[in-house]
């Protein structure tokens, strides 16, 4: 499929493991296609801009999945939403995480996240 502008593909390499992802620690160079039913995903930003900011995202969190280089391979990872939440600090302290997105978000967004990050840290 072509991308325009600033459209990216996202790529999940590998899953940190976790016991909130239990069951998906094989999971290894997958497409993402959808969250939550939201097709498409545009880019890391509007990924992390959503996942912020709560839209579309219910009592689970669902990536619907394509594998590389695996003809008509599907994966789909569904989590519980708050559990997800709730791992955040320890799976960041548990790889020596500094920080769960990149300074190239939008400032709001970060400001967003810090604020996000204290009171789940």
């Amino acid at each position: 499929e072509q991308r325009r502008g600033d459209q990216q593909v996202i790529v999940l390499s590998h899953v940190l493991p976790d016991e909130v992802n239990v069951g998906y620690h094989g999971v290894r160079n997958a497409v993402l296609t959808s969250v939550n039913g939201q097709r498409p995903v545009g880019n890391m930003a509007a990924l992390a801009d959503a996942l912020v900011k709560r839209e579309n995202v219910g009592p689970s969190l669902e990536f619907r999945c394509s594998l590389v280089n695996v003809d008509r391979a599907k994966v789909v990872i569904c989590m519980d939403a708050k559990e997800v939440l709730d791992s955040e600090a320890r799976i960041m302290s548990n790889y020596a995480i500094d920080s769960w997105c990149s300074n190239a978000l939008s400032p709001a967004l970060k400001k967003e996240a810090r604020g996000r990050a204290r009171r789940h840290g």
